[in-house]
C-alpha cells in the first residue's frame, strides 16, 4: 500500500489482492493484509506491485487467481485446482 494512503494503519503494508470489488465508481480492489490480519479495499492508484506472489494453494483445493497490471488494473480472473505439487518431481 502506498505511503500516502489515507489510512495510516495501511500505509506501507504488504497485502495479497483478493479480487476486484464490483461496485459503482470509484473502482476498488479487495486486499488482505496478513501482518495486521485485516482486509480492506483500495483504489488502484494506492497499490504498488511487489513482484511477489501469494503462497501456492494445497493440491486438490479449488482456488482463484487474479492478474493485476502494474497500474493496478484487473487483467482477469482464473479459477483452477492444483492437481499435483510438481516441486517433488525430478
Amino acid at each position: 500500500m502506498s505511503a500516502t494512503h489515507e489510512d495510516p494503519d495501511l500505509q506501507g503494508q504488504t497485502g495479497v489482492v483478493e479480487g476486484w470489488v464490483d461496485r459503482d465508481e470509484p473502482e476498488t480492489i479487495a486486499v488482505w493484509f496478513e501482518a495486521i490480519r485485516r482486509a480492506d479495499v483500495a483504489k488502484p492508484e494506492d497499490l504498488s506491485a511487489t513482484g511477489n506472489k501469494a503462497p501456492r494453494p494445497s493440491a486438490g483445493q479449488p482456488t482463484t487467481s487474479q492478474r493485476v497490471g502494474i497500474d493496478g488494473s484487473l487483467l482477469g480472473t482464473e479459477e483452477y485446482v492444483l492437481v499435483d505439487d510438481l516441486t517433488f518431481y525430478l
